[in-house]
């Protein structure tokens, strides 16, 4: 009995340490720049003992209340640098798992705090019906316990699944509830995801001079802030702006930008949509040759766009 107290003692301990460095790395990613760049470095130094020390949790969550937190922390840690190195299916099991053990022990802030990753993550892959499911349940929570910052962030991702849904109306309401929460609390990165949404959804109504307004807002609090995992998106929706606008030359820098940012995070979904745009651009242009080449290379590591297609092209 003592030596199988000594293990879950040692197992425990090494649990906790992965935990800590998750943690850490979050915490040098929400600072930006190379912050950002250094803590993505650390996770993949540690990845595989994460991903050892995860599956092991789950093997035991059901077993120990302990264990059962572990389960429930361990997504909570690192949640940007998850959604950029982790496969979806992957980190959607992730938390799965961390949503049943958050119910287990009563959590309700964890357990809405996973609803809404679940939610962000499900629109990633396209199930935008299990995004909206999972949106309205968060918000539920988030309401009952009163939780504000909570409450925001689940307003503007149901104003996602409206906006993905063709629901217009009620997606820009949603956006502006988030918006006004978010200015309440003074959550300024908060703020700059949903004014970078509110820009996406005025391209999609062709409502060319609000989606300006929208971006060039989002973008100076991106840089305010050193917001780097929203900084890519909105110059990337800069330069597609820019493309329906005619205006080449500002559209290539935006990409240009957004581009070499994407490349130094590793993040493949991001390179992906830029490259889309930029063949978008050479098209435009009649450098038939380079569109296509620019587009082939975007297919070759496309998982979701990140900007909106201009459908009425």
């Amino acid at each position: 009995m003592e030596r199988g107290q000594r293990l879950r003692a040692a197992q425990y301990r090494l649990a906790q340490h992965y935990l800590d460095k998750l943690h850490t790395a979050q915490r040098a990613y929400a600072q930006g720049s190379e912050n950002a760049v250094h803590a993505l470095a650390m996770f993949d130094q540690e990845r595989d003992q994460v991903r050892q020390w995860h599956a092991w949790i789950s093997a035991h969550a059901e077993q120990d209340e302990r264990v059962t937190a572990f389960c429930s922390d361990y997504v909570e840690a690192s949640p940007d640098i998850f959604r950029l190195r982790l496969p979806y299916q992957e980190y959607l099991s992730w938390l799965k798992a961390a949503l049943e053990a958050a119910r287990r022990l009563g959590n309700r802030h964890a357990e809405a705090a996973h609803l809404l990753r679940l939610c962000l993550t499900s629109e990633l892959i396209f199930e935008y019906q299990h995004a909206v499911d999972y949106a309205h349940q968060a918000l539920a929570i988030a309401r009952q316990i009163n939780d504000q910052p909570l409450m925001a962030q689940g307003l503007n991702l149901c104003g996602n699944a409206c906006s993905h849904q063709g629901h217009f109306e009620e997606a820009q309401a949603y956006y502006e509830q988030s918006l006004d929460l978010y200015r309440a609390i003074g959550d300024r990165r908060g703020m700059t995801e949903v004014l970078n949404n509110l820009g996406m959804l005025a391209l999609f109504r062709w409502n060319n001079v609000a989606a300006q307004d929208y971006l060039e807002q989002s973008l100076a609090h991106c840089r305010e802030i050193r917001n780097q995992e929203m900084l890519a998106p909105c110059l990337n929706n800069l330069g597609f702006l820019a493309i329906r606008l005619g205006n080449y030359t500002a559209a290539s820098d935006y990409l240009e930008q957004t581009l070499a940012l994407c490349q130094v995070m590793g993040d493949k979904q991001g390179i992906a949509a830029v490259l889309a745009n930029l063949g978008t651009i050479a098209y435009y242009r009649e450098e038939y040759s380079l569109a296509l080449d620019y587009l082939e290379q975007g297919d070759s590591g496309k998982r979701k766009p990140i900007a909106c297609t201009d459908q009425g092209r």
